[in-house]
């Protein structure tokens, strides 16, 4: 079962907010749910998974622009349309940009894409000395609001550009901050030379569960004390679907583990899934849980601060 993606998932629903809230109602909203539902305040174990997902909304929300490409997600996916998205924000570029190091052109024209293998994307805010043989003004710059899961998977838009539209196709395994190269989209050349090229600036909205280190995807896991002191299989979560991975017996919270080839596309081969276990410990107990945490306190001869000499 694959994980929802921003679109799929009502961010005022979950602060409690109506649509047309303001900026500042939704900062309230959030700051009352943080109260209750923060796990440093003593909330129930089961409010941590809540209290991430009203993160993640306000997170958006608050952010002007983001909060403007998640109500257009959200009216996409509520249309059920499958055209792709268009984005408008497009300006010239005061100076061409450094393309040392650039893999083959895409190729040029109205509506060629990025090349499959990403090697035309660049980090975006890198520094741009001008190129030798490169001429200013050519250029142009847009910039597109992504899903998390479509950032991964790789997915098609539409840019305006005045009179044209280009459909760029953004590969698999963009992260955020990077920018995507259309070679020959940008403004046309002087007395019939070659045309500039269109840069897209990617923006990748969080994820509530899963975050990003390179190729490698990162999930915190929450365990019971029987399920690290025993050694017991759990159910992981992926982008895909659940894949299942046994603990060896006596795994400390904590400990990270690695699951080959469930990260993010690249150019070779797909990262891993790093997945940190963290024992769950319940704020209350039943009358039968207590008596067997007891048991298992007298049945501990040893202490864990004995090292320190105390």
């Amino acid at each position: 079962m694959g994980t929802p993606d921003a679109s799929a998932q009502d961010y005022y629903g979950l602060l409690g907010v109506p649509k047309t809230a303001t900026d500042a109602e939704i900062t309230r909203a959030f700051r009352r749910l943080a109260r209750r539902l923060h796990p440093d305040t003593g909330a129930r174990a089961d409010n941590v998974d809540r209290f991430d997902r009203v993160a993640a909304a306000y997170r958006v929300l608050r952010n002007a622009e983001r909060r403007r490409e998640y109500d257009r997600m959200r009216e996409a996916a509520d249309a059920g349309s499958s055209r792709p998205a268009t984005y408008q924000r497009v300006r010239a570029r005061a100076a061409a940009v450094d393309r040392r190091g650039a893999g083959r052109d895409s190729g040029r024209g109205r509506g060629r894409k990025s090349e499959d293998d990403g090697d035309d994307i660049f980090a975006a805010r890198r520094p741009r000395p001008r190129a030798a043989g490169l001429r200013p003004n050519l250029d142009l710059e847009a910039e597109l609001w992504l899903s998390f899961d479509d950032a991964v998977r790789g997915t098609t838009c539409q840019v305006e550009l005045d009179v044209r539209t280009v459909t760029a196709r953004i590969a698999a395994g963009v992260a955020d901050g990077q920018a995507v190269r259309i070679a020959g989209c940008g403004q046309p050349g002087p007395d019939g030379g070659p045309a500039g090229d269109l840069w897209i600036l990617v923006h990748v909205a969080e994820h509530p569960l899963f975050g990003r280190k390179g190729h490698d995807l990162t999930v915190t896991v929450p365990v019971t004390f029987p399920e690290v002191a025993l050694g017991e299989e759990i159910r992981v979560p992926t982008l895909d679907r659940p894949v299942r991975m046994r603990l060896p017996a006596g795994t400390p919270t904590g400990t990270t583990f690695r699951i080959r080839g469930r990260g993010v596309p690249g150019r070779e081969g797909p990262g891993d899934l790093l997945v940190t276990v963290k024992v769950d410990v319940p704020r209350q107990l039943s009358d039968a849980q207590r008596v067997a945490v007891q048991a298992l306190a007298a049945a501990t001869p040893w202490s864990p601060r004995a090292h320190m000499k105390m």
